[in-house]
């Protein structure tokens, strides 16, 4: 429950920043920057926890099977559309 709070906190405490930042004008090209280390760090992060723990699952195939039908309704329901218009309205 303490990581869902820390978790939460760290995300609200992030967007103020992020949206701060973005009023100052920070510049296309930091900006890039911050989202390839970012990304480069939850791909990190994802594939650790690939590595650790799909060696320990009873039901290795599930984790793919997820994969793809997480990917099929995502496109489906267009949420990367609703998602980008979400920002907008906010950003």
């Amino acid at each position: 429950m303490i990581g869902l709070a820390a978790n939460l906190a760290g995300a609200v405490i992030g967007t103020v920043i992020g949206c701060l930042f973005k009023k100052r004008g920070i510049s296309k090209r930091y900006e890039n920057a911050l989202y390839v280390a970012v990304g480069l760090a939850a791909l990190g992060i994802g594939i650790e926890n690939v590595t650790e723990n799909l060696p320990k699952s009873h039901y290795p195939v599930l984790f793919i099977i997820s994969l793809v039908v997480g990917a099929l309704i995502g496109t489906w329901l267009n949420l990367d559309k609703h998602f980008t218009n979400l920002i907008s309205k906010f950003g």
